[in-house]
């Protein structure tokens, strides 16, 4: 465990496609909320120090009723997210301690992480400086105009889906997020954030596995590799 290195946890989403009642961070999942078994795969990671989940403000009780719950040793007191995902990674930087010089960034709704990808892609992120993890694009990509046609065909042996998680010096990060200032809400992920202000980032090969819980069929396919890992 390293105290120079900490994840932060993006938790504060609407789940707005994944309907119901319940926010899918604390969706039923294998005997446990979706949350936990993110939060569990940070812990088991021997590099990381600690974690901050970044949370919406009236699902706190029920956030640290789960730390404690489940003894997660790692896992801070949970913080207010913000408006929007990257104000919600902004929020979490603040809250590192001065010791912390990496910051892994991982979906709460990611729960099918193992800590051994989240080692591989903090290991490049000290070769590189930043790296984030995914998939080589499989099927064919195709851009598409507001009205429906098809403008560009894109060459998929550049193309990768992004995972995460994703990991980051400190300093970048934060030089990144304050150049970004208020516009937090138009970039896709954490990445996006570096790369417009002129960081490179590096790609690492993710697992198939690592889905993230958008939509309720995705919570039987995740259940179904958590079974599976634990046999």
């Amino acid at each position: 465990m390293s105290k120079t290195v900490a994840a932060i946890v993006p938790a504060a989403g609407l789940s707005r496609r994944y309907g119901g009642s319940t926010r899918k961070a604390y969706v039923q999942l294998a005997g446990k909320p979706v949350l936990v078994h993110t939060l569990q795969a940070l812990e088991s990671a021997p590099s990381i120090g600690s974690v901050q989940v970044l949370v919406k403000r009236e699902d706190i009780p029920q956030t640290e009723a789960l730390i404690k719950r489940y003894q997660l040793k790692k896992v801070l007191p949970p913080a207010v997210g913000g408006a929007s995902r990257s104000a919600s990674v902004a929020n979490g930087v603040k809250l590192l301690a001065s010791g912390v010089k990496w910051v892994v960034i991982h979906d709460g709704a990611r729960p099918c992480v193992s800590p051994q990808l989240i080692e591989k892609t903090l290991r490049a992120a000290k070769r590189h400086g930043a790296a984030v993890c995914g998939i080589p694009a499989a099927s064919t990509v195709k851009q598409v105009t507001p009205k429906g046609l098809v403008c560009a065909t894109l060459d998929r042996k550049t193309l990768w889906t992004v995972q995460t998680p994703q990991v980051f010096r400190r300093d970048w990060l934060e030089q990144a997020l304050h150049k970004a200032g208020r516009r937090l809400s138009v970039f896709w992920d954490d990445a996006h954030v570096l790369e417009s202000a002129g960081f490179s980032v590096h790609m690492v090969k993710g697992e198939e596995g690592n889905i993230k819980v958008t939509r309720p069929a995705d919570t039987a396919i995740a259940s179904a590799l958590l079974k599976g890992v634990k046999t």
